[in-house]
């Protein structure tokens, strides 16, 4: 086309489809990106107020937060390429919630139904690029600091500990409900005092710009699970390991005692932290016991605050966290059933389960009728209708007795009937 253009001659020029099919049929390895949109709510209101009026405050104010993030996402990549032998780099991030049942052809009844959610946990480990995704559904547990704990350390146990790491850095949203909380903190400085790792840097993107290697791996999941038929917990933990050839899934079944109740302890061992949502680094070092110093940014100073407590004039010793965290730390029991949600899914979801699966799906097997006992009569008789009392006629009084009734004259009863 070039030399068409330089003879002089005149090149009508392509449309954009057939442009488009050109370079589907010709470099099938290019993908051109569909135009994506601002996810930080900061933002918005920020560009929300600058249409308005254009004033230097607001624009200082918006420059100062997307610069924040600028930083971090520097920090990020900068940390992605420096792990080594004895460091570790890992993203944690819950996934949205999938869903049990699960087909591409969703009929119209299950909008208006609450289906199963199974939770998704993804650690992205940077040193070998495989993501661990752990799996349970809402029957085994929720999504709080004790489940972010528990996964964290089944991860630790079983990847980090055995390849000899002594340093980790660990990123996260700004989720304070789950990840940004001082559980968390203190969970990760009970490693430090332990002597489990020797450093250990909690790092969080500033919200709204949270894009992180799992949700690479999330995305490759909900492509799949959108042409897949997931009908029991089985199809879907087939489903989440088959999205990608560098993810690893751990099913989490009820009555598993992976997870643990860790908040009753880190309250025992540690101090609470003081403004945790206005840091975004936190570092632990083991050449300070208990001390966390806080950053508001990679450049910013850090504030150093000391979370043991202090008892009789003794601050917690190391011996005290590793014998609390060895025999006081119990296992996190399920939460309770909702019968109301069973009975919506035997009644509703049931009937477009195949019958092979119908047993196996939760919330649609069929739950043994309950049996009245006959001692309790409000229950052998819940229908029965209460004869009503009758109402008790007061004695008449002695004055009313003593006095004569008097008698009407057939004349005056006759007017009356009139």
């Amino acid at each position: 086309m070039n030399k068409f253009v330089e003879s002089g001659l005149r090149v009508r020029e392509p449309a954009r489809f057939t442009m488009r099919k050109l370079l589907k049929l010709h470099c099938p390895t290019i993908r051109i990106r569909s135009p994506r949109s601002n996810v930080c709510d900061i933002c918005a209101i920020y560009h929300a107020g600058i249409r308005g009026g254009v004033t230097a405050d607001k624009t200082e104010e918006l420059g100062r937060h997307t610069e924040s993030a600028r930083f971090m996402r520097r920090e990020y990549k900068h940390d992605k390429t420096s792990w080594s032998s004895d460091h570790a780099v890992i993203v944690m991030d819950y996934s949205q919630n999938l869903t049990i049942l699960s087909v591409s052809n969703t009929p119209s009844q299950w909008y208006f139904c609450s289906l199963f959610s199974v939770s998704c946990f993804g650690i992205y480990y940077e040193n070998d690029g495989v993501q661990t995704n752990y799996i349970y559904d809402e029957s085994t547990s929720g999504k709080g600091s004790d489940q972010i704990n528990s996964m964290l350390a089944h991860f630790i146990e079983t990847k980090l500990v055995p390849a000899g790491k002594t340093k980790l850095t660990v990123y996260a949203d700004n989720c304070s409900g789950q990840n940004k909380n001082n559980y968390v903190i203190k969970f990760l400085l009970t490693l430090v005092d332990m002597g489990v790792f020797e450093h250990v840097d909690y790092k969080f993107f500033v919200k709204g710009h949270t894009k992180n290697s799992c949700d690479r791996g999330f995305g490759h999941i909900r492509k799949y699970m959108a042409t897949a038929e997931c009908w029991t917990m089985a199809h879907v933990i087939e489903t989440v390991n088959a999205a990608a050839s560098n993810s690893v899934t751990v099913h989490v079944p009820r009555g598993s005692e992976l997870f643990k109740s860790y908040k009753s302890v880190m309250t025992e061992l540690y101090k609470r932290l003081d403004g945790v949502q206005k840091y975004q680094i936190f570092s632990i070092d083991s050449a300070k016991p208990g001390v966390v110093a806080c950053k508001k940014g990679p450049d910013s100073d850090a504030v150093e605050q000391d979370l043991r407590r202090k008892i009789d004039g003794i601050l917690t010793a190391k011996e005290k966290v590793v014998r609390i965290m060895i025999d006081h730390v119990e296992v996190l029991p399920p939460p309770a059933t909702n019968p109301e949600k069973r009975e919506q899914m035997y009644k509703t979801i049931r009937p477009y389960v195949p019958d092979e699966f119908q047993n196996d799906t939760l919330g649609c097997q069929e739950e043994p009728r309950r049996t009245w006992n006959g001692s309790d009569s409000s229950d052998t008789e819940p229908y029965e209708k209460k004869k009503p009392a009758q109402k008790k006629r007061a004695a008449p009084s002695k004055k009313a007795a003593d006095k004569p009734k008097k008698r009407k004259s057939p004349a005056t009863t006759d007017a009356e009937e009139e």
